[in-house]
Protein backbone atom coordinates (compact mmCIF):
# COMPACT_ATOMS: atom_id res chain seq x y z
CA UNK A 1 0.00 0.00 0.00
CA UNK A 2 1.63 3.89 -0.81
CA UNK A 3 0.78 6.81 1.32
CA UNK A 4 -2.75 7.44 -0.76
CA UNK A 5 -3.93 4.20 0.62
CA UNK A 6 -3.43 2.11 -2.80
CA UNK A 7 -3.55 -1.20 -2.80
CA UNK A 8 -1.19 -3.17 -5.59
CA UNK A 9 -1.35 -6.70 -6.54
CA UNK A 10 -1.36 -9.25 -9.36
CA UNK A 11 -3.72 -11.50 -10.98
CA UNK A 12 -2.43 -14.73 -12.46
CA UNK A 13 -4.64 -14.76 -15.96
CA UNK A 14 -6.62 -11.87 -17.34
CA UNK A 15 -5.29 -8.72 -19.03
CA UNK A 16 -4.77 -8.04 -22.74
CA UNK A 17 -2.75 -11.52 -23.30
CA UNK A 18 -4.58 -13.63 -20.80
CA UNK A 19 -1.27 -14.10 -18.75
CA UNK A 20 -1.77 -11.82 -15.96
CA UNK A 21 -1.69 -8.26 -14.79
CA UNK A 22 -0.47 -5.91 -12.05
CA UNK A 23 -3.22 -3.42 -10.97
CA UNK A 24 -3.81 -0.44 -8.48
CA UNK A 25 -6.50 -0.70 -6.20
CA UNK A 26 -7.43 2.66 -5.21
CA UNK A 27 -9.05 3.61 -1.81
CA UNK A 28 -12.79 4.07 -3.62
CA UNK A 29 -12.51 0.60 -5.04
CA UNK A 30 -11.73 1.74 -8.55
CA UNK A 31 -9.05 -1.00 -10.38
CA UNK A 32 -6.32 0.39 -12.72
CA UNK A 33 -4.37 -2.32 -14.58
CA UNK A 34 -0.75 -1.00 -14.19
CA UNK A 35 0.66 -4.07 -16.74
CA UNK A 36 -0.59 -7.05 -18.84
CA UNK A 37 2.01 -9.77 -18.85
CA UNK A 38 2.80 -11.30 -22.66
CA UNK A 39 3.47 -14.67 -21.49
CA UNK A 40 5.71 -16.91 -23.48
CA UNK A 41 9.20 -16.32 -23.97
CA UNK A 42 8.95 -12.00 -23.62
CA UNK A 43 8.05 -10.58 -20.46
CA UNK A 44 6.73 -13.65 -18.13
CA UNK A 45 3.80 -14.52 -17.28
CA UNK A 46 1.17 -16.09 -14.57
CA UNK A 47 1.62 -13.87 -11.41
CA UNK A 48 1.08 -15.23 -8.51
CA UNK A 49 2.36 -13.51 -5.55
CA UNK A 50 2.48 -10.04 -3.96
CA UNK A 51 4.71 -7.24 -4.68
CA UNK A 52 7.01 -5.33 -2.65
CA UNK A 53 7.98 -1.54 -3.29
CA UNK A 54 11.23 0.40 -2.96
CA UNK A 55 11.04 3.96 -1.96
CA UNK A 56 10.77 5.70 -5.21
CA UNK A 57 7.58 3.53 -5.88
CA UNK A 58 8.47 0.69 -8.52
CA UNK A 59 7.21 -2.61 -7.92
CA UNK A 60 8.89 -5.79 -7.99
CA UNK A 61 7.15 -9.68 -8.59
CA UNK A 62 7.96 -12.79 -10.03
CA UNK A 63 6.12 -14.10 -12.58
CA UNK A 64 5.53 -18.33 -12.01
CA UNK A 65 6.83 -19.02 -16.58
CA UNK A 66 7.73 -16.86 -19.33
CA UNK A 67 11.08 -15.76 -20.37
CA UNK A 68 12.87 -18.88 -22.04
CA UNK A 69 13.03 -22.13 -23.69
CA UNK A 70 13.10 -24.08 -20.99
CA UNK A 71 10.56 -25.75 -18.64
CA UNK A 72 8.45 -27.43 -21.31
CA UNK A 73 8.97 -24.71 -23.41
CA UNK A 74 6.95 -21.84 -21.29
CA UNK A 75 9.83 -20.49 -19.61
CA UNK A 76 11.44 -20.85 -16.03
CA UNK A 77 9.72 -17.71 -14.74
CA UNK A 78 11.06 -14.13 -13.54
CA UNK A 79 12.10 -11.56 -11.57
CA UNK A 80 10.58 -8.42 -12.64
CA UNK A 81 10.54 -4.34 -12.00
CA UNK A 82 7.51 -2.55 -12.74
CA UNK A 83 8.64 1.20 -12.73
CA UNK A 84 5.94 4.14 -12.05
CA UNK A 85 5.87 4.52 -15.30
CA UNK A 86 4.20 1.26 -16.32
CA UNK A 87 7.55 0.17 -17.66
CA UNK A 88 8.10 -3.34 -17.26
CA UNK A 89 11.77 -4.83 -16.73
CA UNK A 90 12.58 -8.39 -16.03
CA UNK A 91 15.31 -8.49 -13.85
CA UNK A 92 16.14 -11.98 -14.14
CA UNK A 93 15.03 -15.51 -15.87
CA UNK A 94 15.35 -18.54 -14.58
CA UNK A 95 16.57 -21.62 -16.44
CA UNK A 96 15.30 -23.98 -14.56
CA UNK A 97 18.74 -25.92 -13.37
CA UNK A 98 19.75 -25.37 -10.00
CA UNK A 99 19.16 -21.49 -10.17
CA UNK A 100 15.57 -22.73 -9.57
CA UNK A 101 12.15 -22.46 -11.59
CA UNK A 102 8.97 -21.16 -11.24
CA UNK A 103 8.40 -18.91 -8.34
CA UNK A 104 5.49 -19.00 -7.18
CA UNK A 105 5.86 -16.72 -3.81
CA UNK A 106 6.47 -12.93 -3.41
CA UNK A 107 9.65 -11.20 -2.69
CA UNK A 108 11.20 -9.49 0.34
CA UNK A 109 13.64 -6.52 -0.44
CA UNK A 110 16.37 -5.89 2.18
CA UNK A 111 17.41 -1.96 2.93
CA UNK A 112 20.71 -2.79 0.15
CA UNK A 113 17.89 -3.11 -2.47
CA UNK A 114 18.59 -6.86 -2.91
CA UNK A 115 15.81 -9.28 -3.38
CA UNK A 116 15.08 -12.77 -1.76
CA UNK A 117 12.55 -14.68 -3.25
CA UNK A 118 11.61 -19.11 -3.14
CA UNK A 119 11.36 -20.83 -6.43
CA UNK A 120 9.38 -23.85 -6.37
CA UNK A 121 11.77 -26.31 -8.45
CA UNK A 122 15.87 -26.42 -8.73
CA UNK A 123 18.72 -27.41 -6.83
CA UNK A 124 19.17 -31.22 -6.03
CA UNK A 125 16.54 -34.23 -5.40
CA UNK A 126 12.81 -34.92 -5.87
CA UNK A 127 13.28 -36.36 -9.20
CA UNK A 128 14.55 -34.22 -12.47
CA UNK A 129 13.33 -31.46 -11.58
CA UNK A 130 14.53 -30.19 -7.90
CA UNK A 131 13.21 -29.67 -4.81
CA UNK A 132 12.96 -26.11 -4.82
CA UNK A 133 15.46 -23.11 -3.87
CA UNK A 134 15.71 -19.87 -1.96
CA UNK A 135 17.61 -17.24 -4.14
CA UNK A 136 19.14 -13.66 -3.23
CA UNK A 137 19.10 -11.40 -6.44
CA UNK A 138 21.79 -8.57 -5.85
CA UNK A 139 21.05 -5.24 -7.21
CA UNK A 140 23.65 -6.13 -10.02
CA UNK A 141 20.99 -8.60 -11.77
CA UNK A 142 23.45 -11.51 -9.94
CA UNK A 143 21.11 -14.30 -8.82
CA UNK A 144 23.00 -16.82 -6.38
CA UNK A 145 21.25 -20.10 -4.32
CA UNK A 146 20.94 -19.74 -0.86
CA UNK A 147 19.74 -22.92 0.09
CA UNK A 148 18.78 -26.04 -2.24
CA UNK A 149 16.08 -28.21 -0.73
CA UNK A 150 16.30 -31.97 -0.75
CA UNK A 151 14.14 -34.86 -0.11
Amino acid sequence: MDSARNAYGTTNVGGAYNAGTVFKLAPNGSKTVLYSFKGGTGDGGYPSAGLVRDSAGNLYGTTASGRGSGCNGLGCGTVFKLALDGSETVLYSFTGGSDGANPNAGLIRDASGNLYGTATYGGAGCGSYGCGVVFKLARSGTESVLNAFKA
